[in-house]
């Protein structure tokens, strides 16, 4: 109970939206309140959509003459 309509349940696709869904709102949550915890639900994003969820390299600085 509750009933739910017949093959919602079944559907993948649907769930997958409604995660990622949620995950967005997540993001965009965090980015107004919580700056720094905006890579939790941005990971979760990337995993969903099936990118690696790896980080960003810094590039680095050329080396100057001092």
């Amino acid at each position: 109970w509750p009933p739910t309509p017949r093959g919602l349940a079944a559907d993948p696709a649907l769930i997958s939206l409604f995660e990622l869904e949620k995950a967005l709102y997540e993001l965009r949550y965090e980015l107004g309140n919580r700056v720094d915890w905006a890579q939790v639900p941005l990971q979760g994003i990337l995993a969903l959509i099936g990118a690696a969820a790896a980080p960003t390299p810094t590039p680095s600085l050329p080396d100057t003459p001092a």
